[in-house]
C-alpha cells in the first residue's frame, strides 16, 4: 500500500494478501493511483505453459474441456514448512503451507477455464507433523471448463503437472522440468494412432530430461524461467502499449477462486 501511495507499480509475490478483502483495497488503491498491481503468477508464462496458450489460440488442441493441475512436492522435511523448532508465517493462514501454492493452482486453472462458477474441495492430513493440512483435492467448474486442482506432500517424485484437454488434443507439461508432450488425433489408422503419440511422447521426453540434466549444469532460471517472462512482459507494458501480463481483473478473480476453495474455521461445516 505505501508502494501505490508512492506512486509506484507493485509486483508482488504470492499471495498477495491474507485475506480477499485485503486484496481488493491495494486493487481499488492501484485504480485510484492508476498504478499496476500485479501478483507473481510466473508458471502462467513458463515454456510449456505459453505453448499450451499457443495451441489453445491457433486452434490445435480444440476446445478446452478440462484442465488438470497437480503439485507434488514433500514439504515435510526439517528447514522448511513442517519445522517445528521455526514454523513457517504461512501455517498462520487458512489451509496452512498449501495455501501458498494455491495461487499457482488456482492461476493456471483460471487461464483455461475462466472465472469459477463451483468450487469444491477436500482437505485432509495424512502426517504427523505441524502442518494443519497436507493434502489438497479440489473440482472446480469454470464459464469454459472444468479443472481438478491438486497438492499432495507425499506423492512422490516431485512434480508440477498441467495438463490441458481438448477436443482435439491433450496437452501435458511438468513445470519443474523442461518436459512437454502431446496426444493427439493423427491421420490413418485409428489402432496405429497411440504407437504414434508413443513414439512422439518417447523422443519429447528424452530430449526433456538431457535438457534438464544440461539446464542443471549451466545454470539459469531453471523453473523459474517464467517469472523472466513475466518480469520482462512488465517492464515491456510500461514502455509500450502492450497489454498488461496479468491484469487486476485476472487478480481478482484467482483469488475469488482461492477464497472460495479455503478450508472452513474449525468448527464449521
Amino acid at each position: 500500500m505505501d508502494s501505490l501511495q508512492a506512486n509506484a507499480h507493485v509486483i508482488v509475490e504470492k499471495p498477495a494478501t491474507v485475506t480477499l478483502p485485503e486484496l481488493e483495497q491495494l486493487l481499488a488503491r492501484a485504480s485510484e493511483q492508476r498504478r499496476m498491481l500485479l501478483e507473481d503468477y510466473n508458471y502462467l508464462y513458463s515454456a510449456a505453459t505459453l505453448e499450451i496458450r499457443r495451441l489453445v489460440e491457433s486452434g490445435e488442441l480444440g476446445a478446452v474441456v478440462h484442465v488438470d493441475v497437480a503439485i507434488c512436492l514433500n514439504i515435510l522435511g526439517p528447514g522448511g514448512f513442517a519445522d517445528p523448532n521455526s514454523p513457517h508465517p504461512c501455517l498462520t493462514m487458512a489451509g496452512g503451507a498449501i495455501a501458498d501454492f494455491l495461487p499457482h493452482l488456482a492461476s493456471l486453472a483460471h487461464c483455461f477455464i475462466g472465472p469459477h462458477v463451483r468450487a469444491d474441495a477436500i482437505w485432509r492430513k495424512r502426517s504427523d507433523t505441524i502442518l494443519p493440512y497436507d493434502e489438497f483435492h479440489a473440482l472446480v467448474g469454470g464459464e469454459r471448463a472444468t479443472a481438478s486442482l491438486t497438492f499432495s506432500s507425499t506423492a512422490q517424485p516431485d512434480a508440477f503437472w498441467l495438463r490441458v484437454y481438448g477436443e482435439r488434443m491433450l496437452a501435458s507439461a511438468n513445470l519443474f522440468e523442461k518436459r512437454f508432450t502431446t496426444e493427439r488425433l493423427r491421420p490413418g489408422p485409428k489402432p496405429l494412432q497411440p504407437v504414434r503419440n508413443g513414439l512422439e511422447e518417447g523422443r519429447a521426453i528424452r530430449k526433456a530430461a538431457i535438457g534438464t540434466l544440461w539446464r542443471k549444469f549451466r545454470g539459469g532460471p531453471g523453473s523459474y524461467d517464467g517469472l523472466y517472462e513475466l518480469l520482462a512482459r512488465t517492464y515491456r507494458t510500461l514502455a509500450t502499449p502492450e497489454a498488461r501480463p496479468v491484469s487486476a481483473q485476472q487478480v481478482l478473480e484467482v483469488n475469488r477462486l482461492v477464497d472460495a476453495l479455503k478450508p472452513a474455521p474449525a468448527g464449521q461445516a
